[in-house]
């Protein structure tokens, strides 16, 4: 799918973050997960950027953006501090906030520890940090298998980077519920994001640095969240259980909703984009 953005760089916390953007008014930010960058949101852009003035990061360590050495530089502190960093940088003070997989998590804890500095928050398919930990099942543990894989140094990255190609059909063809979702042309965009040097092993210091007692947050909440809150849940997620959806609302001070999309996978933004897009656009226009 072709797109036309505008691309720009922002020197932030030391290092070069690239971002495209679409659109005008008020400040929407996507963030994307693993093993994806800003083209795993086409589908939003366009559809956002109608009514909004649309940024989609390529995250630390992936695609563009610069990719900084060690599992130390993918913290969630620095991680959030992109984000902040961002925001000021396009000279807005707030922004709402929508990430998915591990710019979720992201997401998540931004919007405690920047309220300041969110209108609204939407996370598609990831539980907040805290209650990963508080909802973990057997049955979490088992889908969760490549987490504690990507804990070994350098053999992951290696594999991933010698098999590149056949990992990316398996991770959105395969699972993905609507055949169309993933082209061969948009493989080879994420292959060529990937291809660039180091891009694979910063992307697995998420998981790393997640694991790493150097990563002092999302382990339980400081505080409610106040901003209004959307989460959307592909129901066929073959990475996350239902469970994880359980006992958020205690986690919010005002609005907060689950938003379950059946017969749909993990990639659920790209897998269902009409219905996400009516979703997303419908939270982004309610009055609270």
């Amino acid at each position: 799918m072709e797109i036309s953005v505008q691309h720009h760089f922002a020197k932030i916390n030391g290092i070069h973050l690239h971002y495209v953007s679409k659109g005008e008014g008020e400040l929407v930010i996507l963030l994307h997960g693993f093993p994806e960058f800003w083209y795993s949101w086409r589908h939003q852009i366009e559809f956002l950027s109608k009514d909004f003035k649309v940024v989609a990061l390529d995250m630390r360590g992936y695609n563009e953006s610069d990719k900084p050495r060690g599992v130390a530089n993918y913290r969630s502190e620095l991680l959030t501090s992109d984000v902040d960093q961002l925001i000021q940088h396009l000279g807005y003070e707030k922004a709402n906030i929508i990430g998915h997989d591990w710019g979720g998590a992201v997401s998540w804890n931004f919007a405690h520890y920047y309220p300041h500095r969110v209108n609204r928050i939407a996370v598609l398919n990831c539980p907040h940090p805290w209650l990963f930990k508080k909802n973990f099942t057997f049955r979490q543990f088992l889908r969760s298998w490549y987490t504690f894989y990507f804990q070994i140094p350098w053999l992951p990255e290696t594999l991933i980077r010698l098999l590149l190609k056949s990992f990316l059909r398996f991770a959105f063809q395969h699972y993905a519920k609507n055949k169309n979702a993933f082209t061969d042309a948009d493989i080879n965009r994420y292959a060529e994001a990937l291809r660039k040097p180091y891009s694979i092993a910063a992307g697995i210091h998420y998981y790393r640095a997640a694991n790493n007692r150097l990563n002092t947050r999302g382990m339980k909440p400081v505080k409610q969240i106040e901003s209004p809150a959307l989460l959307i849940w592909a129901l066929n997620d073959h990475a996350l259980d239902i469970s994880m959806t359980k006992n958020h609302p205690p986690l919010f001070k005002n609005y907060f909703e689950i938003k379950f999309i059946p017969h749909c996978s993990h990639w659920v933004q790209n897998d269902r984009p009409d219905t996400v897009n009516e979703m997303l656009g419908e939270f982004l226009k309610t009055k609270f």
